[in-house]
């Protein structure tokens, strides 16, 4: 009897983290810092969320799957070393602010295969990627097959940061600067700054290179609700600041991988956080 009731255990265990690892598959990593305006000397906690944009759940730090986790503010940036909290028990890192205008905080995750059912897969791939584009992605794919993905991730937030001296707030370089991340999506107006009733540019890159033709999906924390874009020839597009408060922006590109052992689909995924006035 034991012995049944251990094994009942590991098969408990094994079937957690295989639906932890398909989770895992379908949801997007935010950076979301405990306040998105501040002021000079302040240290702001920046913990990590996962979801769809609509429905997100704080989550533990990642801080072994993290590749480059750097902060950069007007005319500085520190790639951390010590990625992970200071604590071990703590689910956040603490970011020092020590310039006014717009401190960036961002990452990438390292690679990850993640086995998905092909009902999942195809999930995902509806809800991310254009409607002319998932059809041929999807065509033919199961529903209890198995598909094997490597997941590659970026994310990056923005606080604006008051000045000390009262000076007002001006469009900050650092809010519309490349990274240089994995995956990426580039604001061509600084976020903080862009007024309910205006429209924001973007443009969404991966390895360094813009995509055309991706879906955008912007969601406005207030409302609840998503605007879908689809990046144009230069792979930017906008979307209208219809309400005030916090924005998750991201983008998706789904690609096949050929002749690789451990993987039949790439997902790169990019996500931006930030307040709106």
């Amino acid at each position: 009897m034991n012995t049944w009731r251990k094994l009942r255990q590991v098969a408990a265990t094994l079937i957690a983290a295989g639906a932890a690892a398909a989770a895992a598959g379908q949801t997007v990593t935010y950076l979301t810092p405990a306040q998105y305006a501040a002021t000079i000397g302040q240290r702001v906690a920046v913990r990590v969320e996962v979801g769809d944009g609509k429905a997100v759940r704080q989550a533990a730090w990642p801080t072994e799957k993290i590749d480059w986790l750097f902060i950069r503010a007007p005319g500085t940036q520190k790639n951390r070393e010590n990625v992970g909290p200071r604590n071990a028990n703590d689910n956040f890192i603490n970011v020092p602010l020590t310039k006014p205008g717009v401190t960036m905080i961002a990452l990438d995750t390292k690679p990850v295969e993640v086995i998905l059912t092909g009902k999942q897969f195809k999930a995902f791939v509806r809800r991310t990627m254009p409607g002319e584009a998932y059809g041929n992605i999807i065509a033919g794919i199961a529903d209890t097959v198995r598909i094997h993905t490597r997941r590659i991730e970026s994310a990056k937030t923005l606080v604006r940061v008051a000045d000390p001296k009262g000076k007002p707030a001006s469009h900050s370089a650092v809010a519309q600067s490349k990274t240089g991340q994995a995956v990426e999506i580039r604001p061509l107006a600084d976020p903080t700054m862009v007024t309910v009733g205006s429209d924001l540019p973007v443009r969404a890159y991966v390895q360094g290179g813009s995509q055309v033709g991706v879906k955008v999906l912007a969601t406005c924390f207030a409302t609840g609700t998503t605007r879908e874009v689809i990046t144009d020839s230069s792979g930017s597009c906008h979307f209208r600041i219809s309400a005030g408060g916090v924005w998750r922006i991201e983008f998706h590109d789904i690609r096949p991988l050929f002749g690789d052992a451990k993987a039949d689909w790439a997902i790169y995924s990019a996500t931006l956080t930030f307040e709106a006035k």
